[in-house]
Parts: structure tokens; sequence; C-alpha cells
């Protein structure tokens, strides 16, 4: 996947909105320690603004992001939560930056389709 095809997904499932929602602590209590201190100092140093996504949307990507495998998890959080880049995760992690966009893609189109399996069965589409 491409970063256009990435970016688009990014904007199709919303996810930099869900993330600026989890940061408000909303989902936190449910998140890995690791997190939850990360937006510890993230909630002390900005101030709250209200993320474009309502909490039953939010709450579907939160709980399809904690059903992603460790490592997609991880970089979900460390992306769209807690607003590192690829690079840093990368080296955070001692991990290539191609390894780190892989784990990003799966993580966006594993939420996409799910999203959209969501989404056609609650309108009678499937």
């Amino acid at each position: 996947m491409d970063s256009m095809s990435a970016s688009k997904l990014e904007d199709d499932i919303m996810i930099w909105s869900w993330g600026q929602w989890a940061r408000q602590g909303v989902g936190g209590k449910n998140y890995p320690a690791w997190v939850v201190l990360m937006l510890q100092g993230w909630r002390e140093s900005r101030s709250r603004s209200h993320p474009d996504i309502d909490d039953d949307y939010a709450l579907k990507i939160d709980r399809l992001v904690a059903r992603l495998p460790s490592a997609p998890r991880s970089v979900a959080y460390s992306l769209y939560v807690c607003n590192s880049s690829i690079n840093r995760i990368a080296e955070m992690q001692r991990r290539s930056r191609i390894s780190v966009a892989q784990d990003r893609d799966f993580a966006l189109a594993t939420i996409w389709g799910a999203i959209g399996k969501l989404d056609a069965e609650l309108t009678g589409a499937v």
C-alpha cells in the first residue's frame, strides 16, 4: 500500500479523529500501560479540542484496534493515539520503517474492512 492509499484509508475510517478521541481519555483505561502513560503526558501538555467523531463510531474503532495482532495494534496506538511518526516508532521498537509501515497498512485495511462489514450488516446489504 503506498502512502496515498494509506492516507485515503486514514481519512475514510477517521482514524486520526479516533486518536484525538482516545487522547481525551474516553477509552484509555483499556489501553496498554505504556499508552496510558503517554496519554497522561499528552493531556497535561495540550489543550482539549473536541474530536470530529461521535462516541459510537470511535468505540467501534477502539474495539477493532484492540483486536488487532500485537505488532499492528502497537503501531496503531503509537501513530494515532500517541501521535508518533513511522520513523520514531521504528527507532523505539528497533524495527525497519518498512515493517512498521506494513503493520500500519495491515491495521488500516483490517479496520476499514471490518467497518465496511459492520456498516453493511446494519443497512442490510449483506
